[in-house]
């Protein structure tokens, strides 16, 4: 197994803190920041903006206090920063900060900003003037228009995009209209290199919490002086930066067209939808570790294995033989424990359903070792439907198991893998 390998631990560590809005990242980023007595960089692609402060849930004036922070309010609405020069600002100021620490903290919901700095981004032509006329025309038309265009002219792209998304989009329709290429062939899939291992930390909370979380948030917004906010930026109107939730829905007020409560109402489900879109986002790489209600103290236990052993969360080839009965409605996963340069110290392999969730194999020198009770807390917290494990077959060891409340089939569930029964196997409703 990879657990005797030998090779240095990394010195460097990015702590990256993401996931949906109002799940506690501003509070678990700066815990983490106070703990290693470092620094902050923002990767919200709205709270580089001085006059969008309210709408963007911008730090308080205590929370900034608590830890230096970067990119925060440091430009003008007017000075657009895309991914790609986020990116390039972002990694030529952590080259500094990394002569002074060892550790440095990056937090913020855009996945496409975080992904951009720590995996970098394909280069892309410069967008012709005619070329945005184009998509704007389309844009005009509305959303399905834009979906259509680029179904024809790129399918590729269309079966991986977030079709919700018209920035990714208009995006997409730009650069194609520009080069006369297909958006994805401009895709290359190459990594940065980087001198850091990067950590992902997701804070996670019951779906049912989180939006009653966003909609008490969007409240709390409106208390504020949301309207007044927006209002003062509607000469902005046409930059894609107020293309936001939480202003947009400000238009047709402000024209007359609708009420002050479906405003509300439509900032709320709009912010439930974008958390939905960002939980999507940070699911497709799976390497993020979720923490339970975003608290630092249920952090700290994978931080300090992160430390200690250079271990972090990554999806992995499946290493076991799927089961017999595998059918085309149930896939198998697996997720490891591993080294910055892929030795792997612990792996889970499971086969889920839409039912269920069948833990078939812990691979590890020492199954009950504090990473390996890592991995199985964290396909837990994955975890959306009942989950079913044979100690014996798994290699799981009941003790454990029993830590986590797992109960004997006594009686066989109506929906459950074809090859549980009442002998041995155990199971966990969520």
């Amino acid at each position: 197994m990879a657990s005797t390998h030998s090779s240095p631990l990394p010195r460097k560590f990015l702590w990256v803190v993401g996931g949906p809005t109002a799940s506690g990242k501003t509070r678990l980023s700066i815990a983490i920041a106070r703990h290693f007595q470092t620094v902050i960089l923002s990767a919200d692609s709205r709270q580089f903006y001085r006059e969008m402060r309210i709408g963007n849930a911008r730090p308080s004036a205590e929370e900034l206090s608590q830890a230096p922070h970067y990119f925060i309010a440091d430009r003008s609405i007017t000075q657009p920063l895309s991914a790609g020069q986020y990116a390039q600002e972002a990694t030529l100021l952590m080259e500094e900060l990394f002569q002074q620490h060892d550790h440095l903290v990056v937090v913020g919901g855009s996945g496409l900003y975080i992904q951009a700095l720590i995996e970098g981004m394909d280069e892309f032509p410069p967008i012709t003037e005619q070329a945005r006329a184009q998509v704007a025309a389309l844009h005009a038309q509305g959303l399905p228009a834009l979906q259509e265009t680029l179904l024809q002219l790129d399918p590729a792209y269309y079966h991986t995009v977030d079709l919700q998304n018209p920035a990714r989009l208009l995006r997409a329709l730009e650069v194609i209209y520009t080069s006369g290429r297909p958006y994805s062939s401009f895709r290359s899939g190459q990594r940065k290199d980087n001198p850091y291992t990067p950590v992902y930390l997701q804070p996670a909370w019951p779906r049912s919490s989180l939006y009653e979380r966003i909609d008490q948030r969007v409240l709390q917004m409106v208390e504020e002086g949301l309207e007044a906010e927006a209002l003062s930026l509607q000469a902005y109107r046409h930059l894609s930066s107020m293309q936001t939730v939480g202003y947009q829905e400000w238009i047709p007020f402000f024209e007359g067209q609708t009420a002050r409560d479906e405003v509300i109402e439509s900032i709320q489900q709009h912010s439930r939808q974008y958390a939905k879109r960002q939980l999507t986002w940070n699911r497709r790489s799976g390497n993020w570790k979720h923490v339970p209600y975003g608290a630092f103290e249920a952090a700290l236990p994978y931080i300090q294995c992160c430390l200690a052993q250079g271990l972090s969360l990554q999806p992995i080839t499946p290493f076991a033989p799927p089961p017999s009965w595998l059918s085309p409605r149930e896939q198998v996963e697996s997720l490891g424990l591993t080294t910055s340069d892929g030795h792997i110290h612990s792996a889970m392999q499971v086969v889920k359903s839409k039912d269920w969730l069948l833990l078939q194999h812990i691979q590890s020198d020492d199954p009950a070792d504090t990473p390996s009770q890592l991995l199985l807390q964290e396909v837990l917290l994955r975890a959306t439907s009942p989950i079913f494990v044979h100690p014996v077959l798994s290699g799981i060891p009941p003790t454990l198991l029993a830590a986590h409340a797992f109960q004997p089939c006594a009686v066989l569930p109506k929906k459950a893998p074809p090859s549980v029964d009442t002998d041995g196997w155990l199971y966990l409703l969520l």
